[in-house]
């Protein structure tokens, strides 16, 4: 359990870390180009560190042989190379750029006011589930695709790419296959994704309001101080020489 946990926490902090630092420095921040682009950026990255986490899940669904995520990528190393720790990569990245770029250009979208004000806590609900919602629904037949060429390693293979993969599968059980599974992947990541925007934009908000409240004390300590100097140089010129 510990595994999953913490490789989550690492793809958290990538996406909205790169997230974060790439729409800052964008000439136009605030726009909503701005936050689609941020979020293309984030997901190329973590797809480095989520590529060989979805294969691990993967292998360990339809095989026994393994003891844990760590030892299945281990196997994998020691039977297919480094190829094999990163089979599926591409697809991954074929997926992680429209499904982060729309994810975050929607939860900004659904989350922008008017007058600039913070939206409130049923809000942020709201749309970080729609957002997780849509991009997964615009990406969940890359994903099929990705999820099937990666347990195709196991024993023999199968494919011989991507594009092979959806051919035959598409001659074998026709179009309907691409969506299969959708329902109970939307309703886990309606919540997860609902809950995991509101507790970062809290998070954001708690630090920013530290941080205004550090340089406000900063600033009066240092008026304080400028003050005291005036006064000192005041009474230093008028005292007798």
């Amino acid at each position: 359990m510990s595994s999953p946990l913490v490789g989550v926490a690492g793809i958290n902090a990538i996406v909205f870390g790169v997230y974060g630092n790439t729409q800052r420095n964008l000439n136009n921040p605030e726009a909503l180009s701005s936050h689609f682009m941020a979020g293309v950026t984030a997901g190329l990255f973590q797809s480095f560190l989520c590529s060989p986490m979805e294969l691990a899940k993967s292998r360990l669904q339809v095989s026994d042989g393994t003891k844990g995520p760590l030892d299945c990528l281990k196997q994998i190393y020691l039977q297919e190379g480094t190829k094999g720790i990163f089979r599926g990569l591409g697809s991954t990245i074929v997926r992680e750029i429209p499904a982060f770029g729309s994810y975050f250009l929607t939860y900004e979208w659904l989350t922008r006011t008017e007058d600039g004000r913070p939206v409130s806590t049923l809000t942020m609900l709201a749309a970080g589930g729609i957002a997780g919602t849509i991009s997964w629904v615009i990406v969940y037949p890359v994903d099929v695709i990705k999820s099937r060429m990666q347990i195709d390693g196991i024993g023999s293979t199968k494919y011989k790419n991507s594009v092979d993969c959806l051919k035959k599968s598409i001659s074998s059980e026709g179009y309907s296959f691409l969506y299969r599974g959708l329902s109970p992947t939307i309703l886990r990541a309606f919540p997860v994704n609902a809950a995991t925007f509101t507790m970062v934009t809290w998070t954001i908000r708690l630090l920013r309001d530290n941080d205004v409240k550090e340089k406000v004390r900063d600033g009066e300590l240092l008026w304080g101080r400028c003050t005291d100097a005036v006064y000192t140089l005041k009474v230093s010129e008028a005292a007798p020489v």
